[in-house]
């Protein structure tokens, strides 16, 4: 009877070590599984962005071939050449320095 006791209490503690370690098991796919389904979730949402600044570049870049194609317009040549900070000649430029401006 001693002996059966030993037993069942040795059996006892290995199927209490053996169900700690499934729920630890358990419990690291779960929070594994959440962060790789949080990434994917960032990572499509990335590429939904990535996507729309794609579409939108295609649009610039086709209207660049089409306005190079119909030739240089003098108009679209001077903002142009004024953005990058060009002037005519005689041409003045006022910057203003006022604070929160």
């Amino acid at each position: 009877m001693a002996k059966n006791k030993k037993r069942n209490k040795k059996s006892r503690s290995i199927s209490v070590v053996l169900l700690i370690a499934t729920i630890a098991v358990v419990i690291f796919f779960i929070v594994s599984f959440v962060k790789v389904n949080n990434e994917k979730n960032q990572k499509e949402q990335q590429k939904a962005e990535l996507s729309s600044l794609y579409e939108s570049q295609t649009e610039a870049n086709s209207n660049l071939k089409e306005t190079i194609k119909n030739g240089v317009d003098d108009d679209l040549a001077e903002n142009h050449a004024q953005d990058e900070g060009y002037v005519k000649p005689n041409q003045h430029v006022y910057i203003d320095i006022t604070p929160g401006a």
